[in-house]
């Protein structure tokens, strides 16, 4: 796990320089970035573009809220709760090289000592039934 933390912190640092915590008094806390390439978060493919990332434990707890600033992409994902690495001081969003593609993997804010890892998709497999009927 921390290896993978590793090595998509780099390319996280790179991607969400400049971006800082973006909170209204009442609002949820939440991270604003701009993400140069193509991402999928979640089961959404999303464009390159200025994004605010909001955690709202109140009204939709481990969910993480994408949503480009243009209109453009928005996503829901489920996550775990993550640790804040010691030292880290400015957000980051931390991604894993898929194909030709990237996958957001984690989102660190340590202003407001935040940190989660988004849930694949593929690792949320429905129930199958076992019973037979007859």
């Amino acid at each position: 796990m921390m290896r993978r933390f590793w090595r998509g912190a780099v390319l996280g640092t790179f991607v969400v320089l400049g971006a800082g915590p973006a909170q209204a008094q009442l609002s949820p806390p939440s991270v604003v970035a701009h993400v140069p390439f193509s991402f999928r978060a979640g089961e959404a493919t999303l464009p390159p573009g200025d994004y605010r990332l909001r955690f709202d434990q109140t009204e939709m707890p481990n969910v993480l809220q994408l949503r480009s600033k243009d209109g453009h992409g928005a996503s829901f994902v489920l996550t775990l709760k993550g640790e804040v690495p010691k030292g880290m001081e400015d957000p980051r969003l931390i991604f894993e090289k898929e194909g030709d593609g990237y996958v957001l993997t984690s989102v660190i804010d340590p202003t407001t000592y935040r940190a989660v890892e988004l849930v694949e998709p593929r690792a949320i497999e429905p129930e199958r039934s076992t019973r037979t009927t007859g």
